[in-house]
């Protein structure tokens, strides 16, 4: 399991809209997950399409347990 810090990654693990299997580390200031892990995006313009952990996109928003 890869670690991703959302002050230096803005991809899908660490953002609002993911869906995808992830968990925080201890000090809430990253997100551990699979990098080939999928999850179903909740954005209006990738709603419901199929994202890996380790895709981003314009429309990122930090994950609100990270902020």
């Amino acid at each position: 399991m890869s670690l991703f810090q959302a002050k230096l990654w803005k991809n899908c693990a660490t953002c609002h809209f993911w869906a995808g299997q992830r968990k925080t580390n201890d000090v809430q200031s990253g997100v551990r997950a699979e990098p080939s892990c999928c999850g179903e995006c909740m954005e209006a313009r990738y709603k419901g399409m199929r994202r890996f952990a380790t895709n981003s996109c314009l429309k990122w928003r930090i994950w609100d347990v990270l902020a």
